[in-house]
């Protein structure tokens, strides 16, 4: 079989966006590491049907194992431009458009990172072709393209690991499913596009907007009618696609999409915090609990809070998960320290009015002096000693976030579950905790303590 372009182009109008059947040649299978060696794509926009193929400079080795199946040697990339080089040609047919792919989530993310690596946002929906033979020909064993090309008669005039011959088997296997039956194939197709498709009457600004997204670390600020929501993202553009799905009633009221790309979590976090304080967010509770110190008749005494997300000039002391935890650790620091735990109020039960101190009664006790002055001062004096939470030993902190892409890195600074921002200003949110905690569990090296 050989595709048709006029049949084709009809019936994958239905999507209403332009739709581009992709393959890409590689160095090999690593997301991160590999490097595209060749592109090729037919793009059919409702009007024209446009054909590219490049190979490309990996600027990385060719393995010998790679040549012998995609037939390309370093000897006939050698002069061939990089991806950079080509990003000005192939950006614009592939911006906005549906990227149609067999094992879409290899095609999708090793493009998707040669353009980070130039600085380039790029994000656009997907179509599988592997989940759609899967979907459409559930009694079939096999879905690769070899066994799909086998299933309909298909063959291809070159190399079937070429880019091009796999993009003209692609189109094949579209156009023969189509006219297994046309009406399936498009409401399966349609509920296999990640992320979900948005209405057809959504406001042409969101669209354009999105266009310069990327589905990498970032901070999303959806400007509606009355205020400003901001959304930390890991992958900025499918998780706005997700919010503005669940907010249909919304959309007429959005005036604006920005995106803030970063290089992680904790740049998503000092950004969020820039941009919340330039659009006056409430920031609610963080859902951990502090110590507090207070003033009473002239002793210095402790309390445990809920700790709320914001702005502080110094960071908390402590961050705990669960109040019993924070009156504990209180507790043990008061003992640690011969600090009167009947002045601090730390006791683990309320006293009658006038008893005596029980640890006085059993040893000695700072508040045997009565001298106010000296409990305060050791309050003070030992304050950076208290645990800094139930979960993390040491106080300060310096962390480095490396995007492995671009190179681009950022040092940051957190102390007591605080990011220490340009400004001077400590910052705490909820989500920073969880960070953390992961960034000790999956990437210790990133961080020292002096």
């Amino acid at each position: 079989m050989q595709y048709n372009d006029a049949f084709l182009a009809k019936q994958l109008a239905f999507f209403r966006l332009p739709v581009v059947i992709l393959d890409l040649e590689a160095t090999g299978g690593h997301f991160m590491h590999d490097r595209i060696t060749e592109i090729a794509f037919l793009r059919f926009d409702g009007q024209n049907v446009e054909r590219f193929t490049q190979l490309v400079n990996p600027q990385k080795e060719i393995s010998e194992f790679v040549t012998q199946l995609t037939g390309i040697s370093n000897e006939m990339v050698a002069n061939a431009p990089t991806f950079a080089d080509v990003i000005p040609h192939i950006l614009p047919m592939l911006r906005g458009s549906l990227l149609v792919a067999h094992n879409s989530r290899f095609d999708y993310t090793l493009l998707r990172n040669e353009f980070r690596r130039a600085g380039v946002p790029f994000a656009t929906p997907t179509l599988c072709t592997v989940k759609l033979s899967r979907t459409l020909y559930p009694n079939e064993h096999k879905h690769n393209l070899d066994a799909v090309a086998n299933r309909f008669g298909l063959t291809s005039d070159g190399n079937r690991h070429r880019a091009w011959a796999d993009v003209a088997i692609l189109a094949d296997f579209l156009q023969a499913a189509l006219l297994d039956n046309a009406d399936r194939w498009q409401k399966i197709a349609l509920s296999l596009i990640q992320p979900p498709v948005l209405p057809t009457n959504i406001p042409e600004n969101i669209h354009h907007d999105l266009l310069e997204f990327s589905d990498d670390f970032g901070v999303v600020a959806i400007h509606l009618a009355q205020r400003v929501e901001l959304l930390i993202c890991e992958n900025a553009y499918r998780e706005t696609i997700a919010w503005l799905l669940s907010h249909i009633s919304l959309l007429n009221e959005i005036k604006k999409l920005a995106f803030y790309p970063t290089v992680g979590m904790l740049h998503n976090i000092a950004t969020f915090a820039r941009l919340a304080r330039e659009f006056e967010q409430q920031l609610g509770a963080s859902g951990r609990h502090t110590i507090e110190f207070y003033e009473q008749q002239g002793c210095l005494k402790a309390k445990v809070t809920l700790l709320k997300n914001g702005f502080y000039t110094t960071p908390p002391t402590g961050v705990f998960i669960y109040p019993k935890a924070a009156k504990k650790a209180v507790q043990e620091w008061a003992t640690t320290h011969e600090i009167c735990p009947t002045w601090l109020g730390v006791l683990p039960y309320t006293l009658p009015k006038s008893a005596p101190c029980p640890v006085a009664l059993a040893k000695t006790c700072a508040c045997e002096s009565q001298d106010l002055n000296l409990h305060n001062q050791k309050v003070m004096q030992f304050a950076d000693k208290l645990p800094t939470a139930d979960w993390l030993n040491s106080p300060r902190l310096f962390i480095r976030e490396t995007d492995e892409l671009s190179g681009q890195f950022v040092d940051f600074t957190v102390e007591r579950g605080a990011l220490l921002l340009d400004n001077g200003e400590w910052f705490v949110h909820y989500e920073l905790f969880s960070i953390l905690k992961q960034k000790f569990k999956f990437q210790k090296e990133t961080i020292r303590d002096n």
